[in-house]
């Protein structure tokens, strides 16, 4: 790729030089251009510099980010113990502060402390060792005979508000900052680069914008849209939402439990004293944000989703960018193939030939791709339609967590307008006893903005049973119906409907209709707990699934997606490396 690594070389500190600046700004607002100097004296000019240095960012610039220590250890199996039992262990397990995690080799990876205060201290430390064993044997007691094989320390680069740094300094004319991932450095890295890499190239900058959901509710049955934070404050509002929080506390039964003797998400309301008002006001929160009605959630799979949740409760958009651009970026380089419908893959772990070739990949066509491995992220719905033909045939384990899981269905209204008619903080609205449970503003970063142009587009949400009913309808039927709903939540007395006329365009995106696709995607399902985290294990030891079906911690959507494909893609990688001992 025409990149120089310095091994062995440190960043000591950077040589703000305010003459190179002024050369080299060609009119610009002034200040420093930056050089790095580094550990055996050198000095390393270019035309960007990109910090991005981890925990030790503002060791080189004030920056608002601190390190957050965190230890982790590996336990090795006593002697006679099977290779690869891990403890009885099959995947991630998640315990009260503590995860587990079986490696190949038997061992069990078991993480992780968060020490605020630690500093820059890395050392491993008896108490933290003494808190990671006792919460990893009360969620597992087969490791208490284990053996402490290893232990080590890592520091998380945080900021304030958790959020990254990303953008030009505003010390230095080419210095750019990229920092503050905290734990989701590996998530985060792809997208942030392409940000980065935009602003360097003179693009329009992008950033993440934080914004809190809900953000309205519009109560259909009585006319009345208010600020999500004042109908929180309602009793019957507040009680819904502390009902939901209760799942978190509660355990689901052990895995295995028949669809039938499962209680849904609308019985566990139902039972919890809630109105008819709000039963409508969850459904449109939490079945139509999960891709189904609130009598198709299994109860238990919500459970087990509470109880892992660990990505707060803010929505993070993004300004200047759109994941197109992230998809792009990771695109570059690669041999990307379109048009190319996989119909078959046949898998051989002994191989073929002499270029080792494990996996085949067969279109309709005739066109053949020979590999070592290969990551597989197409829909539920389409395995579920045995597409494409998997020869031999999936695993049992597999096969039965394709069969038990449900998807629902989905469709997007979108509508155009030529003028604004929402309130200035308005960009998202959960609606009950509406034709469309949820309305949003899209790109919501860029139109919240006072000074954004027209046209505007507002994109109504519905899924579900309810989404298969109205794709049934007239597209320009379902254009009309969704107007009337938006002039009944902004219209006035002086200007009755002002979506209506308005509007100059629409599209209707109905996804169960998509021949790739064919629904939403997966919600929780009466029957299925415990059967996800079966789809991402390796298949013939080298087809490996993905996608939000796959997700452990039940996170159908499309964040969850992307952290299967790194799990699939690490899991497909270490397949292919000799055995070897790793700290990871």
């Amino acid at each position: 790729l025409g990149v120089r690594v310095l091994e062995g070389v440190s960043a000591c500190s950077l040589n703000l030089d305010v003459e190179a600046a002024a050369k080299g700004a060609a009119g610009g607002s002034g200040g420093a251009a930056a050089a790095v100097i580094t550990s055996d004296g050198a000095e390393l000019r270019a035309d960007a510099v990109v910090l991005a240095c981890g925990a030790w960012a503002r060791e080189l610039l004030p920056l608002a980010s601190f390190p957050i220590k965190g230890q982790m250890l590996r336990l090795r199996p006593p002697p006679g113990h099977a290779q690869r039992e891990a403890g009885g262990l099959q995947r991630t397990l998640f315990g009260d502060g503590v995860y587990l995690i079986p490696r190949r080799d038997g061992a069990v990876v078991v993480g992780a402390t968060e020490e605020p205060g630690a500093g820059y201290d890395r050392r491993a430390t008896a108490g933290g060792v003494a808190q990671l064993l006792d919460k990893a044997v009360a969620a597992a007691p087969v490791l208490a005979d284990f053996t402490l094989d290893e232990v080590w320390a890592g520091l998380r680069p945080t900021t304030p508000d958790r959020m990254p740094l990303l953008g030009r300094a505003s010390s230095a004319l080419n210095l750019h900052v990229a920092a503050g991932y905290h734990r989701n450095g590996i998530l985060l890295s792809p997208l942030c680069a392409k940000l980065v890499a935009d602003g360097i190239e003179g693009k329009p900058e992008a950033s993440l914008v934080e914004l809190e959901w809900p953000n309205y509710y519009f109560f259909g049955k009585e006319g009345v849209l208010m600020l999500a934070e004042e109908a929180d404050e309602q009793p019957d509002v507040a009680l819904m939402h502390e009902s939901f929080e209760k799942l978190g506390e509660m355990a689901p039964p052990p895995c295995g439990a028949e669809a039938e003797e499962e209680p849904t998400l609308l019985q566990y309301f139902a039972s919890c004293g809630l109105s008819s008002r709000v039963l409508d006001l969850a459904d449109a929160i939490f079945a139509n944000d999960y891709g189904a009605d609130m009598s198709d959630v299994g109860l238990h799979e919500v459970m087990h989703e509470q109880r892992h949740w660990t990505y707060g409760e803010k929505y993070l958009v993004l300004r200047g960018a759109c994941l197109q651009d992230a998809m792009e970026s990771l695109g570059r380089g690669l041999d990307v193939r379109t048009a190319w419908r996989v119909q078959r893959i046949d898998a051989s772990p002994t191989g073929w030939g002499a270029d080792g070739a494990a996996v085949e990949l067969s279109a309709a066509d005739g066109r053949v791709v020979r590999a070592r491995a290969c990551v597989v992220t197409v829909p539920l719905s389409v395995l579920q339609r045995g597409e494409p033909e998997f020869r031999p045939p999936l695993p049992p384990p597999q096969a039965g967590a394709i069969r038990k899981l449900k998807m629902g269905s989905a469709l997007k209204v979108i509508v155009r307008l030529r003028r604004r008619f929402w309130p200035a903080d308005f960009y998202d609205a959960v609606c009950s006893d509406s034709f469309l449970p949820e309305v949003w503003l899209s790109p919501a970063a860029e139109l919240m903005r006072p000074d954004a142009a027209p046209p505007y587009t507002i994109v109504g949400f519905v899924a579900g049973a309810r989404a298969e009913r109205v794709g049934r309808l007239p597209h320009a039927d379902i254009a009309r119906r969704m107007l009337a709903q938006l002039d009944g939540m902004f219209g006035s007395s002086d200007d009755p409907h002002p979506a209506s006329s308005s509007c100059d365009g629409f599209l209707v995106k109905d996804w169960a209709a998509h021949p790739h696709v064919h629904g939403a995607y997966s919600h929780p399902t009466r029957g299925a707990h415990g059967a996800r985290p079966a789809l991402g294990e390796a298949a013939h030891g080298c087809v490996f699934l993905a996608g939000e079906a796959c997700h452990a911690g039940v996170n159908p959507c499309i964040h969850g997606a992307m952290e299967t494909g790194e799990q699939a893609a690490a899991r497909c990688w270490s397949s292919l490396q000799p055995q070897s001992r790793s700290r990871l």
